[in-house]
């Protein structure tokens, strides 16, 4: 048996999404291309764009940056590479984590900005956990994080922020959202090119699968921090990661055809989505867009005052 790819070297894995058989040396190459053609097909990236990359020092960001890097670097591309990294305040798993994004600093010689939920929002995850339990601890955690990526996008100046969310996410959040009936985020996660109060945000990596990217990380030997988050276990995201992992036994190609429905459901709902936003009104608090008095993170921050 030899690769498909160049008929010469043995295998060393089976593409999940293709079944090809593949050499290392092949898959390294490969899997950069396929993201720089995806970078181009849908026009994520363009030249003299200031991109914001949302780094944890998990193995989706690290592989991300460092492909990015790489890419810019291969076909002198004019972009402008920014770091950022949210700090959510949880002992044993970010304080760890921020030493390896603190590597990838120095590695690619790029600058850094690190926003915390304590200075930003007056507590950390751990005790907002301690008060309220463990219930809704990742939709808590998400929309206090994307508010930091926005902060930290608008302070850097960015006209992109790029995030390492790979097939595997795109697939779990399809199925969260159709199983919590949430249409809104259903039309509004769909969408390929998300811009949020100027600035696009952008996923490169939504067609890669989550172990093709764990490969990746150990053949390219990426430094990266593997130790899941301590609360995921509680939350219902990972439950939808569970099931999903289950179904790929017997059809490893569920998620990227989940991931080809999402973007086909995203594109016929652009229009309906555009005229959902104009539609709805601003928060009383901070102005943002909401489907009522508060936007979805005031909401949070008035439920959390009023318990903490």
């Amino acid at each position: 048996m030899i690769c498909n790819y160049c008929n010469t070297r043995p295998p060393c894995l089976i593409r999940q999404f293709t079944g090809r058989h593949c050499c290392k040396e092949c898959f390294l190459d490969n899997f950069v291309s396929e993201i720089h053609e995806t970078i181009v097909q849908y026009d994520m990236i363009n030249n003299n764009d200031r991109v914001c990359v949302g780094v944890s020092g998990g193995k989706d960001s690290s592989v991300l940056i460092d492909i990015l890097y790489n890419i810019k670097v291969t076909y002198g591309y004019s972009w402008q590479l920014f770091l950022l990294a949210i700090d959510e305040g949880i002992k044993g798993y970010r304080d760890d984590s921020l030493a390896v994004v603190q590597h990838i600093k120095d590695k690619y010689n790029l600058p850094l900005e690190v926003l915390s939920f304590k200075h930003s929002f007056g507590r950390d995850m751990d005790e907002i956990v301690i008060k309220t339990g463990s219930k809704n601890n990742c939709t808590v955690c998400g929309v206090y994080r994307r508010n930091l990526l926005n902060q930290g996008g608008k302070f850097i100046q960015a006209n992109k922020i790029c995030t390492g969310h790979n097939a595997d996410d795109v697939a779990e959040t399809l199925l969260l959202n159709l199983f919590r009936g949430d249409s809104l985020k259903l039309v509004q996660q769909s969408s390929l090119l998300n811009n949020v109060d100027g600035i696009t945000r952008i996923k490169p990596l939504f067609k890669c699968a989550q172990k093709e990217i764990v490969l990746y990380a150990r053949y390219a030997n990426i430094e990266y921090f593997s130790t899941e988050c301590k609360y995921l276990k509680d939350a219902y995201r990972g439950k939808m990661r569970d099931f999903i992992n289950r179904l790929q036994i017997t059809n490893p190609r569920l998620v990227i055809n989940l991931v080809n429905s999402s973007l086909q459901y995203g594109s016929s709902k652009s229009i309906e989505s555009v005229e959902i936003d104009a539609n709805r009104s601003k928060c009383e608090n901070c102005g943002s867009l909401a489907d009522g008095r508060l936007c979805k993170m005031c909401q949070i921050t008035e439920k959390l005052n009023n318990t903490l």
